[in-house]
């Protein structure tokens, strides 16, 4: 599962890209609590946006978002997603404050976007949204407790060698073409980013990481600017990170599927041994049991 978040404003223009079908394969608006008008999506976050004027915040929302792994979202219930709304907004901090959540389908993955108010009438001001990837993290550990979901790893074991070999194909290319080449011999995709981030770094598995980050070394008072990073891949066109990772992802459900069948060929054509045949015949010597009539017993 990955849950990712920010502050913003401008609740009419949210409304407005939330309910927009765009790449996605089917938008609807899930649920709205807590605001005067809970059947109208934009009236409800313009609404949220409005508290704005009563402080000095200009972000008066806390846009999330929650999407579990493509099987697991087709798996889960519309209660399980309200669970989601209520997890995410007591771990955020915004828990009792009006949210709306909208459903997209995108790329045969269901995910929630979750907009949640920040302003706290009994407090007269925002709720702070500081320390949020550890509300992240602590709301996705208990959705994938509670749902029985896949552990995500609390660390990312890779992130060090990762780092290590972007530097190292940086130090050692003098142009861009170098440079993604070199880090494609390592397993690493570099692509344009459709966030903030101008560019980001994609491994073999799918994830992304900002890259300009990543070639970034405090002890060592080593860091490359977006500048230079700009400069060197001049006229270069780089994939989209969206595009990379849906293919990537592509690929290992065509690769899950050919071991599934593999493994299905095998066990077909695996004679039964003798233990097998003796556990068969035993177990075939007990029917089961009638529950009807042990309940009337």
């Amino acid at each position: 599962m990955v849950i990712r978040g920010a502050s913003r404003g401008n609740g009419r223009q949210l409304a407005k890209y939330l309910l927009t079908k765009s790449d996605n394969e089917h938008v609807e608006l899930f649920a709205i609590y807590g605001t005067l008008d809970t059947d109208s999506l934009s009236n409800s976050l313009i609404e949220m946006d409005r508290f704005h004027l009563l402080t000095k915040s200009e972000k008066p929302l806390y846009h999330s978002i929650i999407s579990p792994r493509p099987e697991e979202s087709h798996q889960m219930t519309d209660e399980q997603w309200i669970r989601c709304a209520e997890i995410q907004s007591q771990e955020c901090g915004y828990q009792g404050l009006p949210w709306a959540a909208v459903r997209h389908l995108k790329d045969g993955r269901w995910h929630l976007h979750l907009v949640s108010q920040r302003y706290d009438p009994a407090l007269g001001k925002m709720r702070p949204d500081g320390l949020n990837y550890q509300a992240h993290d602590r709301a996705r550990e208990k959705m994938e407790i509670e749902f029985n979901h896949e552990r995500t790893p609390k660390k990312n074991l890779r992130r060090p060698v990762l780092r290590k070999d972007v530097i190292d194909a940086w130090r050692t290319s003098s142009t861009g073409e170098e440079f993604i080449a070199k880090s494609a011999e390592y397993g690493y995709t570099i692509a344009a980013s459709t966030t903030r981030r101008p560019y980001m770094v994609i491994d073999d598995t799918g994830r992304s990481y900002d890259l300009m980050k990543k070639l970034r070394v405090k002890e060592e008072k080593f860091s490359v600017r977006t500048s230079e990073m700009r400069k060197r891949l001049e006229g270069i066109e780089l994939p989209m990170d969206k595009n990379v990772i849906r293919d990537i992802r592509a690929q290992q459900k065509v690769r899950n599927k050919t071991s599934e069948m593999r493994q299905e060929a095998l066990d077909v054509q695996r004679p039964e041994t003798e233990k097998e045949r003796r556990q068969r015949e035993f177990m075939g010597k007990f029917k089961p049991r009638d529950r009807d009539k042990d309940r009337e017993r």
